[in-house]
């Protein structure tokens, strides 16, 4: 087998179909397939995955979840199920937009040997409005992380930084297995962390560190915003554990790799005051001091705004006008 190409889906009954088609729309000179792993969704969805399933018994190798595991667990199951060469992945509230994706990347990878991962630009999709939309990046970072071949460690520094949250979809990526394996072999704990919640970053990241990242200079795929979903759920709390876990899974990558503070202090500024903003508005205490305590671990200076909540929130009756407020 050529290429698996992952689709994880949970309560997506308005997306998954669209996600599927896109994948299924694929044209290549190789068989390829697509591991459709359901987390427990409540909704129609797993009716939907059936559907595509009976429809295309050859192509589609569906997994019913019989608990939630959480989309960490999903997808790194996902991956050592996997029987391609390469991997790719298709959220199922987002899709693919060039049929011929995966022929032009897997052409890449077997050419270039040292190349652990090849990806392309993509566009956003408004679910509200309809509407498509490029990523809002100075031309500077558009260069650093769209160089047609960037050598081993060279994005390494760069991805850690964060400058723009998203440098590297890997929605749009295609990548060599084996080269997962011996990074995921030699730090199981990196990808499995229950703490960590995300499954993208640390793939890039690792790879980066061990192969060449190449970039073909098209758009392949639409990544969706303002839906409601494991990055956007609309809820402070679930936010809040969202953003935490990615920068405890940051921090230690910092901390193995002996990463400079300087270099990740702007990222550390920026996502630890977001975090103290979503625990404010939480009204939740554990998580207000949680996220102090954390300031001082990682010796980051609270804003000014945050100062300001911080204050507000040491006084039950300021923090519940406050909120009253906000939320009128």
């Amino acid at each position: 087998m050529k290429v698996s190409v992952i689709v994880l889906t949970y309560n997506q009954e308005q997306t998954v179909a669209r996600a599927l088609d896109s994948v299924l729309g694929q044209k290549c000179d190789y068989t390829y397939e697509i591991i459709l792993a359901d987390d427990c969704s409540t909704d129609s969805t797993p009716d939907i995955c059936r559907h595509y399933a009976r429809k295309y018994p050859d192509k589609i190798r569906y997994i019913a979840n019989s608990v939630n595991k959480g989309v960490v667990d999903n997808y790194f199951d996902c991956v050592l199920d996997a029987r391609g060469e390469y991997i790719a992945d298709c959220a199922g509230d987002d899709f693919w937009t060039d049929e011929y994706k995966l022929q032009k990347q897997t052409e890449l990878l077997e050419s270039n040997s040292d190349v652990v991962l090849v990806h392309t630009d993509w566009m956003y999709y408004d679910i509200k409005s309809g509407d498509m939309y490029p990523p809002s990046t100075t031309r500077k970072e558009r260069t650093l992380f769209r160089k047609s071949l960037a050598p081993p460690m060279s994005l390494f520094m760069p991805l850690l930084a964060q400058e723009r949250k998203l440098g590297i979809l890997l929605n749009t990526a295609l990548y060599r297995k084996s080269a997962f394996m011996s990074c995921y072999d030699n730090d199981p704990d990196l990808f499995r962390n229950k703490e960590f919640t995300c499954e993208d970053f640390q793939i890039i990241v690792a790879l980066s560190r061990i192969g060449s990242i190449a970039f073909i200079n098209c758009v392949t795929c639409c990544y969706t915003v303002n839906g409601r979903s494991v990055t956007n759920p609309g809820d402070y709390k679930a936010l809040y554990r969202q953003y935490y876990g990615s920068i405890q899974m940051h921090r230690y990558i910092q901390c193995k790799y002996n990463v400079p503070q300087s270099v990740v202090y702007n990222y550390h500024y920026r996502i630890l005051n977001y975090l103290f903003a979503q625990a404010f508005r939480s009204g939740d205490n554990e998580l207000r001091k949680n996220t102090l305590d954390t300031f001082k671990q990682m010796d980051v200076r609270l804003s000014l705004k945050s100062w300001i909540k911080r204050i507000l929130s040491s006084h039950n009756t300021l923090w519940c006008l406050s909120l009253k407020l906000l939320n009128p």
